[in-house]
């Protein structure tokens, strides 16, 4: 697995020993260690056609003339960005090269600070070139591979399905990725999949920051020793998920003092809590999840700005299940053969109506409450078709309680459910109209129109008789 963080590729430079010798160890210092150097311009080419790399440093002075070696550079391998150092007599024949390609130029000396931001930019740039690339490519072949690293998340939703392609391209990105979504939208379920996608050797590894407080926050993630004959060392969860993915689960609950830990232990690569464990030791990729709106946690004041906007570089947000109601038949088929080997039962088949009844629901709790209700209803289940009483029972006990949350990323309108005119219509009128709104989304079922205006069904027919056939048929 690439080095988290570092360039996924060698760094190639050409410069003087002296030269070379002064930025190394800022280089390291910083995470970039996996550098090939060469002193001659003319091997530089050779090295590229038998090794890919991610940024190309050239030292542009009297000893090395490359004016012609970095046209060819830019002309052969246009995604690898090239950063010039020049001394401060040809600082103005350097920067006449930016127009021409290359990616920055560093006058000599060089502010330590402004030496690591460029690399930083440079790779940075050169991991979304790639990725775009390869966006590019899924989207002129208009559909690409189902990723098999995805096989547990049930779905035909096209949102989701781009999300998959997303993950695909930045599987090898040395950034962190962060989920959000509501409860229970799957987004543990969808970090298991970007590690499977890796095809590394390391573990998964879940840090539930919901029950971390920040005195416990630096003992979970480097581990304790204790001197103690009768206590045991305790492993922190950065060792166990060496070699592969550590997940940070609900981020937006993380306190603020440990933030800030997390901040500079991502930024800097330094192991902060512990100087000999540094985060080099274990190349772990970090995802993180939250259910918690992080943009306005970070507006309260309750988020830090610059682990926001880090930790953001790849986001991927997870529709909620009102969003994807085209995957709800496909759910309930996937839930009632989980649930019929559960309890050792023939698998019940659903009656079509209850997918119209299912859409008409907000499911507060996503796909979670979804399996949970399919469950419930196989539990009960004697024989023959499935019965709706369960869902109907479940879905009309949730109304009366009113849990349904206000949610600003669904789809539908969030406009107050009634908009009157300037001329009121009769409360007859009115009730027509909602009569046939609700027979228009059941369609034509009336048991289940019923249940969404809060009548019986009886009720319901009596008002239908007094009313056209024709308007709700």
């Amino acid at each position: 697995m690439n080095e988290y963080l570092y360039p996924a590729c060698p760094v190639l430079t050409i410069a003087n020993k002296s030269t070379y010798e002064l930025f190394e160890n800022k280089l390291k210092a910083c995470g970039i260690s996996n550098i090939i150097t060469c002193t001659h311009s003319d091997q530089i080419l050779s090295i590229l056609s038998a090794q890919r790399c991610e940024v190309i440093f050239l030292e542009f002075n009297s000893h090395h003339d490359c004016s012609n070696l970095f046209s060819q550079l830019v002309k052969g391998y246009p995604d690898i960005p090239i950063i010039l150092m020049v001394s401060e007599e040809r600082q103005l024949l350097g920067f006449s090269t930016l127009k021409n390609g290359v990616f920055d130029v560093l006058v000599n000396p060089i502010e330590e600070t402004r030496l690591l931001n460029t690399f930083r930019h440079a790779m940075m740039a050169h991991e979304w070139r790639r990725i775009n690339q390869h966006l590019k490519q899924q989207i002129i072949s208009e559909t690409g591979d189902y990723p098999a690293a995805f096989h547990d998340f049930i779905t035909i939703n096209k949102k989701i399905l781009s999300l998959f392609k997303y993950a695909v391209s930045i599987c090898e990105s040395t950034h962190p990725i962060l989920i959000t979504g509501e409860p229970g939208t799957g987004k543990e379920l969808f970090a298991k999949g970007i590690h499977n996608l890796c095809n590394i050797d390391g573990k998964f590894v879940v840090m539930n920051l919901r029950r971390i407080s920040d005195s416990r926050f630096s003992q979970e993630l480097f581990g304790v020793k204790s001197d103690s004959q009768f206590n045991r060392n305790k492993k922190g969860l950065l060792e166990l998920a060496k070699g592969g993915t550590l997940f940070l689960d609900e981020i937006g609950y993380l306190g603020v003092n440990s933030q800030k830990k997390l901040w500079h232990l991502l930024k800097e690569h330094e192991g902060l809590f512990s100087q000999s464990n540094p985060l080099t030791n274990y190349n772990v990729r970090v995802i993180a999840s939250s259910q918690r709106d992080i943009g306005m946690l970070e507006h309260n004041g309750m988020f830090r700005k610059d682990l926001s906007y880090f930790l953001q570089t790849h986001h991927i947000h997870i529709p909620s299940l009102m969003e994807r109601m085209d995957d709800i038949p496909l759910l309930v088929d996937f839930f009632l053969t989980q649930a019929a080997s559960h309890m050792k039962k023939k698998k019940p088949t659903a009656p079509k109506e209850l997918f119209t009844l299912l859409q008409t629901y907000h499911f507060p709790k996503n796909v979670k409450e979804l399996k949970e209700m399919v469950f419930e209803a196989t539990k009960h289940h004697e024989s023959g078709i499935l019965s709706q009483s369960e869902f109907k029972s479940y879905i009309a006990q949730a109304r009366k309680k009113n849990v349904a949350p206000y949610r600003k990323t669904i789809s539908i309108d969030l406009n107050p459910p009634v908009l009157f005119s300037k001329n009121l219509p009769t409360l007859k009128q009115t009730t027509g109209m909602l009569i046939l709104e609700a027979m228009k989304r059941a369609e034509g079922n009336q048991s289940i129109a019923s249940q969404m205006l809060g009548i019986s069904q009886q009720a319901l027919s009596k008002r239908l008789k007094n009313m056209p056939k024709s308007k709700y048929a």
